[in-house]
């Protein structure tokens, strides 16, 4: 789970450090 464009990657600002996979 690293910050990849091949998903849409939005970043909770509840949990900055969490990715959430839309």
């Amino acid at each position: 789970m690293k910050g990849e464009s091949n998903h849409s990657v939005k970043f909770s600002p509840a949990h900055p450090k969490h990715f959430q996979w839309g």
